[in-house]
Formats: structure tokens, sequence, C-alpha cells
């Protein structure tokens, strides 16, 4: 009786030890998820295997999906399947249903299809674009045209109207002269410039000074600058400054603003314009105006399919190209390092707490056979 006591608890402890020891080993796969310290001293094995290689493990998981999973040859077989060419062709019919039946215009078609953040790419790579075409184009009419003068490169329409500019001009200038001299701001302007004309000028200029502080002369001055400049001399005056101004203007060659402006104001000035027209509100006006009917009327089914075998054959010839530009290694590398642990381990439990239960059990199946190897040796061997 004590013999097969014993037996019964030398398989027990064994069975014990060998199925703890499995899952300690499977627990430690996964945990501790940060490394333990007494004092100084790191207690070993922790962290656990997969948050010590976390990064390895990335990039490990980067390399087999890039070079066995997600592959050109994979993904080209599925594309050219039938079922998926044919989903594809009644997702299309769909599409093209919504689109003949739709009372939408072309621009809330493509916020229904665009998100702001890409509507909002769409509009700086086309302002971008503009920018890159439009200095190219400046840089090039500048070095053709660097020798001419205003005058001869602006059209004659231009010339014609000069003439009536200036006189807009000219109205302009004394109709604006005129507000500021009858303005507050002017009869202040004039009462202040005549006292600091005889400031500190000796006892008749204080006394003249103190005279023209006074209200009346101020609006007398006042009245006399608004006189002037309704004479015919002072709009002669001004109609023959503006015409040697812009004779003068008209005699720059295009080869000097091109070296007032320098290669960054002729960027600046070009990207400024880019921005202006793309931010055109007649745009979104038009794109509200315009139904999107007519863009899909000469597209039927069989246009669907050649554009779908077009799209086929296209990703044929290019997808390894495609998935090279795309890295996906590097992708799923980044994504597994970021992965939360404990998320992973339950996945990974998840998949495989079967198998891992079945390895406790088996430890425990071993632990229980080498301890009743042990039980008989030693009854065999006292």
């Amino acid at each position: 009786m004590n013999e097969l006591w014993m037996i019964f608890v030398s398989i027990g402890i064994g069975s014990l030890i060998g199925g703890f020891t499995n899952y300690l080993a499977i627990k430690m796969l996964f945990r501790p998820l940060r490394p333990w310290f007494i004092g100084k001293w790191k207690v070993p094995f922790t962290p656990g295997l997969i948050p010590k290689r976390q990064d390895e493990l990335a990039e490990q998981m980067g390399k087999m999906v890039d070079r066995y999973l997600f592959t050109s040859e994979g993904l080209i077989r599925r594309i050219r399947r039938e079922d998926w060419q044919q989903d594809l062709l009644e997702k299309g019919r769909d599409l093209l249903q919504k689109i003949y039946h739709s009372e939408k215009t072309l621009n809330g078609w493509m916020e229904g299809f665009l998100s702001e953040t890409t509507w909002r790419d769409w509009k700086r790579n086309i302002e971008k674009w503009l920018s890159a075409k439009g200095y190219d184009f400046v840089e090039g009419w500048l070095e053709n045209k660097g020798g001419l003068t205003l005058k001869e490169i602006l059209p004659y329409e231009m010339t014609e109207k000069r003439e009536e500019w200036e006189r807009n001009l000219q109205n302009y200038i004394l109709h604006s002269l005129k507000k500021y001299v009858s303005s507050e701001e002017g009869e202040l302007m004039i009462s202040r410039t005549l006292s600091e004309l005889l400031e500190g000028k000796g006892f008749f200029s204080s006394l003249f000074g103190k005279f023209f502080r006074d209200a009346k002369m101020t609006s007398l001055v006042q009245a006399q600058l608004l006189s002037l400049l309704e004479k015919e001399d002072m709009r002669n005056f001004i109609k023959e400054g503006i015409a040697r101004l812009v004779n003068q203007s008209l005699e720059i060659r295009i080869s000097q603003l091109q070296n007032w402006l320098g290669e960054e104001g002729i960027q600046k000035q070009v990207n400024q314009f880019a921005a202006f027209i793309v931010n055109l509100p007649i745009w979104e006006r038009r794109l509200n105006q315009i139904p999107v009917q007519p863009f899909f009327q000469w597209l039927d089914e069989r246009g669907i399919s050649l554009f779908i075998q077009w799209v086929v054959n296209f990703l044929e010839q290019h997808m390894e190209s495609l998935l090279s530009k795309v890295d996906v290694s590097s992708i799923v590398a980044e994504e597994v390092r970021s992965f939360p642990l404990i998320r992973l381990e339950s996945m990974i439990l998840d998949i495989s707490g079967r198998e891992f239960r079945m390895i406790t059990n088996l430890g425990a199946l071993l632990g229980g056979i080498i301890g009743l190897f042990q039980a008989l040796l030693y009854l065999n061997f006292r």
C-alpha cells in the first residue's frame, strides 16, 4: 500500500512540475512587459521574449509579408479572377445608375467622394503646378523680352487709352486731396504745420504763431488750399506730373524690372497669383452649376468593362513597381512596433490558445510519466 501511494504521489508531483513548467514557459513569451529590477540588478528573463524582441519581430514579420504573403504574383492572380472583375463590374453599374438618376452638381458629387483634406490637397497641388508652370513661363518671357521697354510690349489698345487713364488718375488725385484737406485730420495737419513753421522764430513769429493757432485762421488756410485745388493751373501741374511719371515708367526696360524684383520676388509674385487664381470663388460657383450627368453620358456597361480591363492590364504591368513604392515591409514593421503588447498577447492566445493548453497538458503528461518511472526505479533498487 505504501508503494502504491508513493507511485501516485510521484506521478502527481511530476505532472504538476511538467504542466506548471510549460505553462510558465508560455507565459514568459509575453510577460513581464517591462524588465524587473532588484536594486540595480536586472532579474533574468525579463522582459518576456516577445516584448524584448518586438523590434526584431516587426522587422522579420515585415519581410515575411513582403516576400511571401503580399506579393505581386499573388495580387495579379487575384485581379485576374473572373469573380473579382465581375464584382467590380456590378459596382460600376450601381455607381452609373446612381449618377444617371442623381440631381447633384459636379461640386456635390466631388464632395461625396473626396474628403475635405483630399480636396484641400488637390487644390494645393494645382496651386503648386500653376506656380511652377507660371514661373517657367515668366522666366522664359523675361529672357526673350529683357531688352524691350514697357512701351514696346504694351498692347496698342492700352497706349490708346493712356490719356483717359491719366485724366482718371488726375481726377482721383484731386478728389483725394480735396477730401483730405476738408477732413478733420486735414484741418489738424494745417494747424500743426502752421504752428511748427513759426515756432522758435522770435517775438513776431510767436505772436503770429498764436494768431495762426486760431481756428478761424486754420479755416481760412483750408479754404485757400481747396480753392487752389480747383484752379486750372493746379490741374495742369498734376496732369504734367502724371504724364512725366508715365513717360519715365514706359521707358523702363524689362531687364531692369527683373533686376529690381530678383528671383525670390518673381517667385513670390507668381505664387501669390497662382493662389489667387485657384481660390477664386467663381470656380466653386461654376462647379455648383454644372450637372454631373453630362460627364458620364458616354459611359455604358461596355465602357465600364473596357475600363476594368484597362485597369487590370495596367496593374499587371506595373504591380511590382507599385509595390516597391508602397514598401509593404516598412508599413508592416511600423504597425507591429506600434501594436500594444497586451493586444498582441490576446490576439495570439485567441488564435493559438487551444494549442498552448495542449502543450501545458502534454507537459503534465510527460511529467507524470517521468514521475512513474522514478517511482518504479526507486522501488526496484530500494
